[in-house]
């Protein structure tokens, strides 16, 4: 925590700042998992700079609510309601969009899922269906926008990773092997459709303000988080993440490519740190430095005797 400041206080100077420009008006987006947290501020984000953007996700009416949010702004959008690991299904909902939209610049995956339960009682279908939404998901929706991406030799998709891609957590075995997929997804696409112009990169938030962390992560969980190893000393906020995105997407990235920004607080710079522990154990050596490491007084000489 800040000194001196609460973390609403913190959340409410962080909402007041102003988006960033990044020059991206006119371009054209899709975002998956465009109905709810990150997905949906991503998409609200680019709406707000320009970008004509297409939803996609399987709530029909969670993504109706994202466009009539969009739509007050004045922004443009089109909904494509569906399952983006059904690969006819997105190769037929991204020919269509662009054929009323106009050509895809950029890609977000933000389309996640989470089943939790330890590794040894873990049912098949809630492995399956974590890999499925996460990691297939993923790839197809980059199959099928990245291919028409390097016909056109431009073009930019960003991949929602996981603090928890490097960074194992118990009882998310799937999710864990889901985001770390991500992750190489990303790097082998990079380095196959480079020559192309078409850069590719992923962001590994840590834990977001989303419905799907407040549904599964523990309050004690998150306040240990929160107060003992995030050096920001709070949780992040969707529209930080959406920053982040805006910024690879953009041209102010333009020789980035494979990479994976952590958007954690300095969460994973020392993910084995624990804060408080940390801090007392200073604070303690440090005082012991001190009451040791006064000027030292030399031992007093004895006095001659004077010769009579």
């Amino acid at each position: 925590m800040v000194a001196g400041r609460t973390s609403t206080q913190i959340r409410r100077a962080t909402a007041a700042r102003p988006m960033a420009r990044f020059g991206l008006k006119g371009r054209v987006a899709l975002v998956t998992g465009a109905g709810s947290g990150i997905g949906r501020a991503v998409s609200i984000a680019l709406a707000r700079e320009g970008v004509r953007v297409a939803l996609m996700g399987r709530s029909l009416s969670t993504l109706g609510t994202v466009a009539k949010d969009i739509e007050k702004s004045g922004g443009i959008v089109n909904v494509l309601p569906g399952d983006v690991a059904d690969a006819r299904h997105v190769e037929r909902a991204v020919a269509k969009a662009e054929s009323e939209f106009g050509a895809f610049d950029f890609l977000v995956n933000s389309a996640g899922i989470t089943r939790p339960d330890w590794a040894a009682t873990m049912a098949e279908k809630d492995f399956d269906e974590v890999i499925r939404t996460n990691l297939k998901g993923a790839f197809v929706c980059c199959q099928a926008v990245g291919r028409r991406m390097i016909a056109r030799r431009y073009g930019s998709i960003v991949n929602m990773s996981s603090m928890n891609a490097t960074a194992g957590q118990s009882g998310r075995v799937n999710y864990v092997a889901s985001k770390a997929g991500v992750e190489g997804i990303t790097r082998v696409l990079a380095i196959e459709w480079g020559r192309f112009g078409v850069r590719v990169n992923a962001v590994a938030p840590q834990l977001i303000e989303t419905p799907m962390v407040a549904a599964n992560a523990p309050a004690a969980f998150l306040d240990l988080v929160v107060r003992d190893r995030t050096p920001l000393g709070r949780l992040g906020r969707v529209e930080e993440v959406a920053l982040a995105t805006l910024f690879l997407l953009s041209d102010a990235a333009s020789f980035i490519t494979g990479s994976i920004i952590d958007v954690d607080g300095g969460l994973t710079a020392g993910f084995l740190t624990h804060r408080q522990g940390a801090e007392a154990g200073i604070a303690q050596t440090a005082g012991q430095r001190r009451e040791t490491s006064g000027p030292k007084r030399s031992a007093a000489r004895p006095q001659s005797k004077r010769s009579t």
